[in-house]
C-alpha cells in the first residue's frame, strides 16, 4: 500500500512554506529514514526523512514553491506497486462515513453567539482568520463568520476583510509589506552595478517581516552624546602597533565598533 509523504507543520504558527531542496529524483528507491526534501520556513529550514521503504514518485511542487501545511508531496509504492498519479493537495479533513454519522448522538448545535461571538464581543472570533484580519475586521465592525476565507484552509486574511462592502465604507488601509517598488530601488544604483537574484522563501518571509514591523509597530528613539577622546587616542595607537604583512599593510585595523562589542 503505497504511503504518503506530507510537507509537515514544524512551526505553531505556521501555514505554508516551501521545498527548498528535493534530495531525491521521481522513480528513485528510498530507504525508511532517508532524507527525502528539506523545507524552509519564515523561521527554520529542516530535511524531512521517508516515512517508509519503496519507490518514490513526486507531485509537481518545485523547489522554491510555496506548499499548504497537509499537501501530499509525495507516494512511496512498494516493490512491484503500480505507481499512480495524484494531486498535490492538502489532505482533507477525515468524515465519518455516513452509516457512521447515522449512529452519532444528537447533540445541539453551539449557537452562532458561542461560536463567533469573543469576550470582545465582535462577531467571528472563533473562525480562522489571522490576527490582521480579525483586527480589521474589529475596526470596520465585519462580522467575519460572514466572509470567505481566501487563505490556507479557508483561512480569512486582511484582504477577504478589505474587499467587503463594510471595509470598504470604513476605509481600513492595510500598509503594503512590499516596501519600495523594485524600479525605485534599482534607480537609486548604476546600471550594470548589480545582479538581481530571486529571494527564497526565508529571505522573502524575512524581508516582509522586517517591513512590516516598522510599518505597523509604534517606534519611539533615544540618543545619547558620548565623550569618546581616549577611546579614539587607544584606537590610534593600537592600530599603528598592528603588525604588519609582506606587504607592509598593517593585520588589523580596530574600528569603534569594535570597541563598543569588547565593552
Amino acid at each position: 500500500m503505497a504511503v504518503e509523504v506530507i510537507f509537515p507543520k514544524v512551526d505553531m504558527d505556521m501555514d505554508q512554506g516551501s521545498i527548498s531542496k528535493w534530495h531525491v529524483s521521481d522513480g528513485d528507491t528510498v530507504k525508511k529514514g532517508q532524507a527525502v526534501f528539506e523545507i524552509e520556513t519564515d523561521k527554520s529550514a529542516m530535511e524531512i526523512e521517508a516515512p517508509a521503504d519503496g519507490v518514490i514518485k513526486l507531485s509537481d511542487v518545485k523547489e522554491g514553491a510555496s506548499v499548504v501545511i497537509g499537501t501530499v508531496v509525495a507516494m512511496i509504492y512498494a516493490a512491484g506497486e503500480v505507481a499512480k498519479s495524484f494531486s498535490s493537495s492538502p489532505t482533507p479533513a477525515v468524515v465519518p462515513a455516513k452509516a457512521e454519522m447515522q449512529t452519532l448522538p444528537d447533540t445541539p448545535a453551539p449557537s452562532l453567539d458561542s461560536r463567533f461571538r469573543g469576550n470582545d464581543g465582535v462577531a467571528g472570533t472563533g473562525v480562522r482568520a489571522t490576527p490582521l484580519a480579525r483586527r480589521l475586521a474589529k475596526q470596520a465592525g465585519v462580522s467575519l463568520n460572514l466572509l470567505a476565507g481566501s487563505g490556507p484552509r479557508g483561512r480569512i486574511v486582511a484582504a477577504d476583510v478589505l474587499v467587503s462592502k463594510p471595509a470598504k465604507a470604513a476605509s481600513v488601509a492595510v500598509p503594503p509589506v512590499s516596501g519600495m517598488e523594485t524600479a525605485a530601488i534599482r534607480a537609486l544604483y548604476q546600471d550594470g552595478s548589480y545582479d538581481v537574484r530571486p529571494l527564497d522563501g526565508m529571505r522573502r518571509t524575512i524581508a516582509q517581516r522586517l517591513v512590516q514591523s516598522k510599518q505597523t509597530i509604534p517606534h519611539f528613539y533615544l540618543s545619547a552624546t558620548c565623550t569618546i577622546d581616549t577611546l579614539m587616542a587607544t584606537r590610534e595607537r593600537l592600530n599603528a602597533a598592528a603588525p604588519k604583512s609582506t606587504d607592509k599593510a598593517p593585520q588589523y585595523k580596530l574600528s569603534i565598533n569594535d570597541f563598543v562589542i569588547k565593552a
